[in-house]
């Protein structure tokens, strides 16, 4: 994933797609529509691009990640933060035991 251009993801229906994490986790610009948590995930031109269901949208989204660097450079770095901060592994841990106290409740 890591030597490819973007990850586009033009969803219909998502909820939480792994596959977003992993590509702007290794540094891969995401493209996609606002679907589901993929919002939770991408802020446009922030951590990622969010599309609509257009050719202009989809053209003017994969021509910013292959020919404006800086943009590139700005929310891969963004986006890797987001993930650092709220996906890590100790967060990921954190899930299932706040689960198990509310059942206990």
């Amino acid at each position: 994933m890591r030597d490819a251009d973007a990850l586009i993801l033009p969803s219909y229906w998502e909820e939480m797609p792994t596959v977003v994490l992993k590509a702007i986790a290794s540094g891969t610009p995401a493209i996609s529509t606002r679907v589901g948590d993929i919002p939770r995930l991408i802020e446009h031109l922030g951590t990622g691009l969010l599309i609509d269901r257009s050719a202009a949208s989809f053209q003017e989204a994969v021509s910013t990640v292959l020919f404006d660097v800086k943009a590139v450079r700005c929310i891969t770095g963004n986006a890797r933060k987001l993930v650092e901060w709220e996906f890590s592994l100790d967060k990921a841990n954190l899930i299932p035991q706040g689960l198990y106290s509310e059942m206990l409740e």
